[in-house]
């Protein structure tokens, strides 16, 4: 027991091999935790707390299956947890807190039946708490604080009934709490600096817990107490932002639908012909360069009701195949047409030849455009698969 002095150096390589307790805690000794340890098969005590150790833990460690207590936290340890650590079955306690051991935290060590006390605070260890905790029955305090862990903590945990103290703080873990942990008798708990949602179990909505929660942004508490949102006007706020989302759709909605009756209004006045007209007498205009040719008569032919297939406030509209090449096109007709300002109808014919040229895939081509005095005829390309609103709202209707 060399235990609070000022020692320096580094341990011997060999040491008596009927040591049973070796605490060498609070000293300055250095290098790597001597190998000599191996031949120590009784060694039940290792106390190395706060010296300056470095390296990895020693695989030879891991022979000691006597060992009930390891204490070398306050190290400069690195590398990895040993995952053969299956032969400490008669450990109890293991702190290795406040080192800088990295990667993840083996399976095996949840097989340790006799642990009572593990932690393993103040390091570098990242990824996931093993989800099937196998043997931690007789564990009562678990600190894994200040690190990298993430996922999310698992409902296992609410399965260890002699757990009294849980610290996993100021790591990494997400999604909700698990409401299983609200049926153990934690004497304290630390959940906080974590990013952790959802609500709190209805047992820890007590003073014992105050600081248990802070800094989880998505956690919500009945009880102001704890520091975190209130649930309820959390809901609030959700159903107000909701709300503004729902305006804003409907009045994006709005303005689409009037642009969409413009466009079609504006689009009947600029197949207007200047001067007058009579319905006997029409004029077919091109607004595309097409791979097949018809005639109006091709398409006047057509204009019967077997042929309808859509009709509205300003119109029908009808499906004709061209009988001088079965190609198939949609043709809207638009009666009762007043009179353009005859500068307007410049104007309009203008934007429509430009809309004429457009190509894209999500757009119906403007073909052509019939007209009269008093009727006009827009022929479209024909749509086999009809429209999106049929397929959204075609089984409704």
């Amino acid at each position: 027991m060399l235990s609070d002095n000022s020692f320096t150096g580094q341990l011997p390589r060999t040491l008596a091999p009927s040591l049973t307790r070796l605490e060498i805690s609070n000293n300055k000794f250095s290098g790597e935790i001597s190998i000599g340890l191996s031949s120590c098969k009784h060694l039940t005590v290792f106390s190395a707390s706060n010296n300056l150790f470095v390296g990895a833990i020693p695989q030879e460690l891991t022979t000691l299956s006597q060992l009930r207590t390891l204490l070398l936290d306050g190290n400069l340890l690195s590398g990895h947890l040993p995952s053969d650590i299956v032969s400490w079955m008669s450990l109890t306690t293991l702190s290795l807190s406040r080192n800088q051991l990295s990667g993840s935290i083996p399976q095996e060590l949840t097989t340790l039946s006799q642990l009572t006390t593990l932690l393993l605070d103040g390091n570098l260890l990242s990824g996931h708490l093993p989800s099937d905790i196998v043997s931690w029955m007789s564990l009562t305090t678990l600190n894994l604080s200040r690190n990298q862990l993430s996922g999310s903590i698992p409902a296992k945990l609410g399965s260890l009934l002699s757990l009294t103290d849980l610290d996993l703080s100021r790591n990494e873990f997400s999604g909700q709490i698990p409401t299983q942990i609200g049926l153990l008798r934690l004497r304290s708990l630390n959940l906080s600096s974590n990013c952790l949602t959802g609500t709190i179990p209805d047992e820890f909505e007590i003073t014992l817990f105050n600081a248990s929660f802070l800094n989880n942004t998505g956690l919500c508490a009945s009880n102001p107490s704890l520091g975190l949102e209130i649930c309820s006007s959390r809901f609030e706020n959700s159903s107000k932002i909701f709300s503004r989302l729902l305006a804003i759709i409907i009045g994006i909605d709005t303005v689409l639908l009037a642009s969409a009756m413009l466009f079609t209004f504006f689009l009947t006045k600029i197949c207007r012909k200047k001067g007058h007209e009579s319905d006997s007498k029409w004029e077919l205009t091109y607004y595309q360069k097409l791979n097949l040719s018809f005639k109006e008569s091709d398409i006047l032919s057509n204009l019967t009701e077997n042929n309808v297939i859509g009709s509205g406030g300003s119109g029908k509209v009808y499906r004709v195949e061209l009988n001088c090449s079965s190609e198939i096109v949609t043709v809207k007709r638009i009666q009762n047409i007043k009179k353009l300002d005859q500068k307007l109808e410049k104007q309009f014919l203008a934007e429509v030849e430009i809309l004429g040229t457009i190509r894209h895939s999500n757009i119906v081509n403007l073909l052509s455009c019939i007209s009269s005095e008093t009727t006009k005829l827009i022929v479209y390309e024909y749509m086999g698969n009809h429209s999106l609103y049929s397929w959204l709202h075609g089984k409704k209707r």
